[in-house]
């Protein structure tokens, strides 16, 4: 990811895409969505369409009948990635959705994750949007993040890593 990351705050605000992520593997937790979210497909197209962005999903066996484009499982995933301005994990439950969070947040991505999974965040909530319900996607309200602060998170993140590391070589 830090490699697709060069000269990105040129492209910030070319980006077309809400993206879902799936995992790569059919039947991973991440790719199960829970069922208030699939009833909502329709609110959750039309909150992306007044963001003027194009509702695509992207990993093994993820497609969605409301979604613009479903690419499923795709070597142009980094291509889909440098095109993504909002990520949505769709999943309520399971792991594998922090590498998608770190993910997105190396690439200054907006982020909606269900609440439970908010729950388990720690330091990394102040980088996400939750939502309690998806039926109440028409009222959220994504946080704003600057260049800054996000190139702040990931520094500290980055300093906090060392000093673990250095600990543990003691």
């Amino acid at each position: 990811i830090a490699l697709i990351n060069t000269g990105l705050e040129i492209t910030l605000n070319r980006r077309s895409f809400a993206t879902f992520v799936g995992g790569f593997y059919r039947g991973t937790i991440i790719s199960q969505p829970a069922k208030p979210f699939l009833e909502s497909g329709s609110l959750l197209k039309e909150y992306v369409h007044s963001l003027g962005l194009s509702l695509v999903s992207v990993g093994d066996g993820v497609e969605y009948n409301f979604c613009d484009t479903n690419f499923g499982s795709t070597n142009n995933y980094e291509e889909i990635l440098k095109n993504t301005s909002l990520v949505i994990v769709p999943s309520s439950t399971g792991w594998g959705f922090k590498t998608k969070i770190a993910d997105a947040v190396t690439l200054h991505q907006s982020i909606i994750i269900h609440r439970t999974q908010y729950d388990r965040l720690g330091d990394w909530q102040q980088m996400v949007s939750p939502i309690n319900d998806w039926r109440e996607i028409p009222n959220l309200v994504l946080k704003k993040i600057s260049f800054q602060e996000y190139e702040e998170f990931i520094e500290n993140l980055r300093v906090q890593r060392e000093e673990c590391l250095m600990n543990l070589a003691k």
